[in-house]
């Protein structure tokens, strides 16, 4: 088992090469210090450090894992914080971080987007395929290749649009399907901007959807293409949850009897039958 030691925190860098975690840093902070403030800091929570990479950055060591408590203590003016201090490489330092941070839930999308994509590209064209890239940062990471993949889709959101889930306004499977049904390989500025703006809008169009209906929003957005506009996004969605009304156990002798008024009527599909029925009751 590491060594926990107590180490003065001025000792400790601000910044850090390899803590994976960027996003929501500062808000965590404070709710950090008032734990501390009101509770004192929990020993057997230690941060992880490492001795620092570049001699000449005037600190001993860069945070690797445990920042908001390490910044917080900073913040109350505290001399001193338990520390585990491991000699690690880049690699096995970025990936310490990912563990720790990954388990406790505190890593936003954009985080994680940020690092699988950072780990892709350091493959991706020397000598290794997209798909063979994105397996070895997905080995990396401890994660399969197919939530990589769904990781590195965050980034073709707008910022405003990473925001609202990072924030967990925006669910991330909606996130996912807006970058993957609008995501399209553009050259110029102005085709970049349309794109962002229409991920915008299905973003915003998914949040004005009454909540008990959102499964059936978020299967629009599935089959949704790049120009598909919202107007048909709204009556794609309109038709599915019209469509989820009928699903209604019938027993299976009724079933039978309806199925075959349709073939006397010349109509195949359940729906159809169904709707067709209504109609002619109504009228009669």
């Amino acid at each position: 088992m590491s060594e926990v030691k107590q180490v003065k925190v001025k000792q400790i860098d601000l910044e850090s090469s390899v803590n994976v975690r960027i996003k929501g840093v500062e808000a965590n902070v404070e709710k950090v210090k008032s734990s501390i403030a009101k509770h004192g800091f929990w020993p057997e929570h230690p941060i992880v450090i490492r001795p620092h990479p570049n001699p000449g950055s005037g600190y001993q060591y860069e945070h690797v894992a445990g920042q908001c408590r390490f910044k917080a203590c900073l913040s109350l003016g505290l001399d001193k914080i338990p520390a585990i201090v491991e000699d690690l490489d880049d690699d096995a330092a970025i990936q310490r971080s990912w563990g720790e941070n990954e388990a406790q839930g505190e890593l936003s999308l954009s985080d994680k987007a940020h690092w699988v994509t950072k780990i892709y590209k350091r493959h991706e064209g020397n000598g290794f395929t997209g798909d063979e890239a994105m397996k070895k940062a997905a080995d990396f990471l401890n994660i399969e290749v197919q939530t990589a993949r769904k990781y590195a889709r965050i980034l073709r959101l707008p910022a405003e649009v990473r925001k609202m889930v990072d924030e967990r306004i925006l669910p991330s499977g909606a996130a996912d399907a807006i970058a993957n049904s609008t995501f399209r390989l553009t050259r110029t500025d102005e085709e970049k901007d349309d794109m962002e703006k229409q991920m915008a809008e299905r973003a915003n169009w998914f949040l004005d959807v009454d909540r008990n209906q959102r499964t059936h929003a978020l299967q629009a957005l599935n089959g949704a293409k790049h120009n598909t506009s919202i107007e048909e996004l709204t009556n794609d969605f309109t038709r599915r949850v019209g469509t989820a009304s009928y699903r209604i156990e019938i027993p299976q002798e009724r079933l039978a009897r309806m199925e075959k008024w349709g073939e006397e009527h010349g109509i195949t599909g359940n729906v159809a039958i169904i709707n067709s029925m209504i109609r002619k009751a109504i009228n009669e």
